[in-house]
């Protein structure tokens, strides 16, 4: 959601080549489980809000501020970090997903678990060397944080290395509800140019 609050303001601003700032009440999930080693790659769930409301913008010739609210549902994905020449790929082979307050159990259709994401260098000379995959679950996880309360994402993952050896875990991880005020400013140009010619392997698909 805070992307699609960013997107907005970028559209708004591009005539100034101004600055952006968005104030934002984040409805989410933090990981309560440390990432999980598969075939050396870190492995865990990313959630992102779909969900919430703006309420409020200024805009003035050179600034623009907005402010909103995040929260359920989400997309989500099984994402990991690894190493250029380590890891090829990753796929997921079953998914559950139970909520605490709420007591709802439910089985990700297998049939859609389908593709196989492959581990792709990061952008940035501080990521030299580092790899990230992406393995995002077709559908919106329909969880909300102030309801449902705890999440378990239970997930049976598979990793292949560079010469082909698969290793398959089955990991369990729990995911707090999380609220938070968060500020964020962004210099327009610098980021257009910045990204100009790259590819971001940790982008979502909206």
């Amino acid at each position: 959601m805070k992307s699609l609050y960013l997107l907005a303001c970028l559209s708004l601003s591009l005539a100034f080549t101004s600055c952006a700032g968005f104030y934002i009440r984040n409805n989410t999930y933090e990981a309560a489980t440390k990432p999980v080693l598969i075939n050396g790659a870190e492995v865990k769930v990313g959630l992102k809000p779909m969900g919430g409301s703006t309420w409020g913008s200024f805009s003035a010739l050179i600034v623009n501020i907005g402010a909103g609210s995040t929260d359920g549902p989400f997309i989500w994905r099984i994402e990991a970090n690894g190493k250029e020449g380590d890891q090829a790929k990753l796929w997921v082979n079953s998914i559950h997903v139970a909520t605490t307050t709420t007591n709802r159990s439910e089985n990700y259709d297998p049939k859609l678990l389908k593709g196989k994401a492959d581990f792709k260098p990061l952008r940035g000379k501080k990521n030299a060397g580092l790899t990230f995959a992406n393995y995002q679950v077709f559908g919106e996880l329909l969880v909300y944080p102030k309801k449902d309360g705890e999440i378990t994402v239970t997930a049976n993952v598979s990793v292949e290395n560079s010469s082909g050896k698969v290793e398959t875990k089955t990991i369990v991880f729990k995911l707090n509800p999380e609220s938070s005020n968060d500020y964020e400013n962004i210099f327009i140009p610098t980021e257009i140019i910045n990204s100009f010619g790259q590819e971001d392997p940790t982008e979502w698909e909206w």
